[in-house]
């Protein structure tokens, strides 16, 4: 039960290895502006046949009865591998991309196909980690719960996720009771496979319902008032063929006439090169154990352009946004003692509230470093920092709200 916790952040869920969890709360921040604009999709949901899959896992997992949790997540689990083997088994590649789990989907069709023994489905035998919190259960159902396709409790099909799933299983016929069956016998020969996955492959490739699925997981969302204008704006953009990036489609938000998706195209730039400089500061004090702080506030200060950065009045719920808004203005005065001080002491208050140490810290005049990192370099002293003002390292959800609406277009484009 403990692994369905992380299910309802709004931030990017993907897990990361001990030590390189967000320093400075960066993530609050970009995910709080993001959601402004993008209601339901992470940064890792940027596959629409996971969708197919997770919406007819819902589907088999909820089939002719009610039942508990764990066998709600069963189900759902074997669903999810065995529609994996059979993506994997489409020659196509666009059709078996974004498998999650697909290193032991190929190492498990190899040794059946060499031993002839059957391949176990569900979480017993995961192609995952952990199968429920790092597979589709875990990081595509949400999306689909705040799309108002599943309920986020036990992913269970609302109306319209019925209406969505029904059109799909029409057309699979046979094809989608045998899939149950599989399912319901907990194992499967690879002989089983190829029948389907040319079925399989029509769904998922059939334009009509790329288009379907598109537009009923992100043309509108009851939690984002602006969701709706974004999707008819990103249909423009990528008609014109046009960058599919985050910077790029910002640039185009900041002047696509709406009110609403300028002003907040405007508030991310704004905010974005700021967080940029914070995060690439905090890296590169990670590689700087033992150096005296007064060598280290040199380098900071050779790089002080003293650009006008600047954190807008108007976002007054922004997360951390005293800390940022110091950030912006001794940036600006070229002060970096004060800086590096704001910079440590914000970084200390987050880890006190996740009840651990700093991983930096000053100890007699010198730089104290737990979590060590040789990855962080400072700019060189001629471009300095303004020289990162331009560099986008946070996605907003843009960038998956992009590859979602893009997938649909370029599908039909190609059959």
């Amino acid at each position: 039960m403990n692994s369905i916790q992380p299910f309802f952040s709004l931030f990017d869920p993907r897990m990361r290895p001990k030590g390189s969890r967000d320093p400075l709360g960066s993530e609050s921040v970009w995910g709080h502006l993001g959601r402004r604009l993008v209601g339901n999709l992470t940064t890792v949901t940027s596959n629409l046949n996971n969708f197919f899959v997770s919406l007819l896992s819902s589907v088999y997992a909820h089939q002719n009865s009610d039942r508990e949790l764990a066998q709600i997540q069963e189900r759902f689990a074997r669903m999810e591998q065995l529609l994996a083997y059979v993506r994997y088994s489409i020659p196509t590649p666009e059709s078996n991309s974004g498998i999650l789990g697909i290193t032991k989907v190929k190492q498990r069709l190899e040794n059946e196909t060499v031993t002839g023994s059957r391949i176990v489905l569900g979480l017993a035998a995961p192609l995952l980690n952990n199968q429920l919190s790092m597979g589709l259960w875990g990081l595509y159902t949400p999306a689909m719960a705040r799309a108002e396709l599943v309920e986020i409790d036990n992913r269970k099909l609302t109306k319209t996720g019925e209406k969505l799933a029904t059109y799909f299983i029409l057309q699979l016929g046979s094809t989608w009771d045998a899939l149950c069956k599989v399912c319901d016998d907990g194992e499967l020969l690879v002989s089983q496979l190829k029948a389907h996955a040319e079925h399989f492959e029509c769904l998922i490739g059939a334009p009509e319902n790329r288009a379907r699925l598109v537009e009923d997981l992100i043309a509108v969302n009851q939690n984002c008032r602006a969701q709706s204008a974004l999707y008819t704006i990103a249909n423009e953009y990528l008609a014109n063929e046009m960058e599919i990036g985050t910077q790029p489609f910002l640039n185009y938000l900041s002047q696509c006439g709406d009110a609403s998706l300028e002003s907040y195209a405007r508030d991310i730039t704004q905010v974005e090169p700021v967080l940029v400089i914070n995060d690439a500061i905090f890296t590169w004090l990670q590689g700087q154990h033992d150096q005296p702080v007064k060598e280290v506030i040199d380098k900071i200060n050779q790089r002080m352009n003293h650009n006008t950065y600047l954190i807008p009045d108007s976002l007054t719920s922004l997360p951390n946004r005293s800390f940022l808004t110091s950030s912006a203005t001794l940036l600006n005065a070229g002060d970096s003692e004060h800086y590096l001080q704001s910079l440590l002491q914000h970084h200390l208050e987050i880890m006190k509230r996740r009840n651990g140490a700093p991983w930096v810290e000053v100890r007699d005049e010198k730089i104290f470093v737990r979590v060590v990192s040789d990855t962080g370099t400072l700019p060189d002293i001629e471009s300095g920092f303004a020289s990162l003002s331009d560099t986008f390292e946070n996605s907003y959800f843009l960038y998956s709200f992009l590859l979602i609406a893009q997938e649909a277009i370029r599908k039909e484009e190609k059959l």
